[in-house]
């Protein structure tokens, strides 16, 4: 069984090739909050993930918070027990990645903040600067 955009938060089955015809699926979902296709199974994966753990557990989103096809339902859901990472406003995907790759390498936790009545659009933030010493051979990426 395949999982798709439509699908929820259910665990992605890792194959090799995508069916065109899966590709299709995913591509006729209109990622908007207002689209039941797109929110009932999203919904009904994270009232399943509540009733599970329940108001002692941080659900942490970790993609962008500035727009409401994610954080609407879920915060209906979660409440203030739906967090992110106030570090990630105003910031892009590669930005956004770039902070947890250096809290990741670094040990380091990041600040988790309820997404419910935060402020989730900003000015953008200045680039990440480069780090001087890499722990690998790896040229640094750019932030």
């Amino acid at each position: 069984m395949f999982d798709t955009i439509n699908g929820g938060l259910a665990a992605m089955v890792l194959i090799s090739v995508l069916p065109v015809g899966l590709l299709q699926t995913w591509a006729a979902v209109d990622i908007d909050e207002n689209n039941h296709d797109f929110t009932a199974p999203l919904v009904r994966h994270a009232e399943e993930l509540e009733r599970g753990y329940g108001a002692t557990t941080r659900f942490v989103l970790l993609g962008s918070v500035a727009s409401s096809q994610y954080v609407r339902p879920l915060t209906r859901v979660f409440g203030d027990h739906l967090l992110f990472p106030p570090s990630f406003v105003g910031r892009g995907d590669m930005s956004r990645g770039a902070i947890l790759l250096r809290a990741a390498r670094d040990g380091v936790e990041l600040d988790y903040a309820p997404v419910e009545g935060a402020i989730r659009r900003g000015p953008r933030t200045p680039r990440l600067e480069a780090r001087s010493t890499r722990r690998s051979g790896n040229p640094p990426s750019p932030d």
